[in-house]
């Protein structure tokens, strides 16, 4: 095999059931549903299929990665959207060949963000992967420079927050996709094109308003223009077909009480690609 002819390209929609039938039967782990953001990657050589990739959002804490970047909790949280998890790592068990795991992470790792840009609008700077030491020792990582930056605790998410006694830890690797990415991931400012109306949008303006301040706001607002609602609503839509004067889509943020149904405020705005 000529480790030049491999491919990686996103999983086509026709292609789905059968990428999560093979990852059921070969990984030890089974497959995993696509969850918030993710990409399902496919590497073939001369149309046939060698290896699979699943690249999710990335862990809420970790604190052997998030000691290597040095970003404080606010960072953490407005930024955890640049990483991305490979969460899945198949090599098919035909196709067990020397340099084709690191091979295909490069491959992975030069498309990876432009990819993300195009599919939800933001890059990203940084993979992480989570590798069991009962079963390997990350060498497939290692190869392709990965960096290992420690273990994790043992201690695994479920449903209503963390297991209650530590399993088997995990070795943490990462990736940067970009030189500067720890200084970018840490620092006070972030250069990057944030695009909007999106959760991590909203999210990222909400956890830098103190809370007291903003219920306040929010109370004497509602005094003033809605005293007979005991709640709001806040929505926003794009206007199907609507544009404006430069052809930008139209989007509308409204307040409505849920008592009265009245909208107490409406803003309207444009927002070009």
């Amino acid at each position: 095999m000529n480790l030049q002819e491999i491919e990686v390209q996103p999983v086509r929609l026709s292609d789905q059931e059968r990428y999560q039938t093979l990852m059921r039967q070969h990984h030890y782990l089974g497959d995993l549903p696509k969850i918030s953001e993710t990409v399902w990657y496919v590497a073939s050589w001369r149309d046939q299929w060698v290896a699979l990739l699943s690249f999710s959002a990335s862990a809420l804490k970790c604190a052997a990665r998030d000691q290597w970047i040095g970003w404080d909790l606010r960072h953490r949280y407005s930024r955890l959207k640049l990483i991305v998890n490979n969460s899945r790592f198949l090599i098919l068990p035909e196709w067990h060949v020397t340099n084709l795991g690191s091979r295909v992470l490069a491959l992975c790792e030069r498309r990876l963000s432009r990819d993300w840009e195009t599919i939800f609008g933001h890059g990203v700077l940084l993979m992480e992967t989570f590798v069991d030491a009962r079963h390997f020792r990350g060498t497939v990582y290692r190869a392709a420079n990965w960096v290992y930056v420690g273990d994790t605790r043992g201690y695994r998410r479920i449903r209503h927050g963390y297991s209650a006694m530590p399993e088997s830890p995990k070795m943490v690797f990462i990736k940067p996709l970009v030189d500067d990415a720890q200084r970018l991931l840490s620092g006070a400012n972030l250069p990057l094109k944030i695009g909007v109306p999106s959760e991590y949008v909203i999210r990222n303006v909400l956890i830098r308003v103190a809370p007291a301040q903003l219920d306040h706001a929010l109370q004497r607002w509602n005094e003033t223009y809605g005293e007979k609602d005991q709640s709001l609503a806040i929505d926003g839509k794009t206007m199907c077909n609507a544009l404006d004067e430069e052809g930008c889509p139209v989007h509308i943020l409204s307040v409505v009480g849920h008592e009265t149904k009245i909208c107490h405020a409406q803003k309207k705005s444009a927002l070009c690609p």
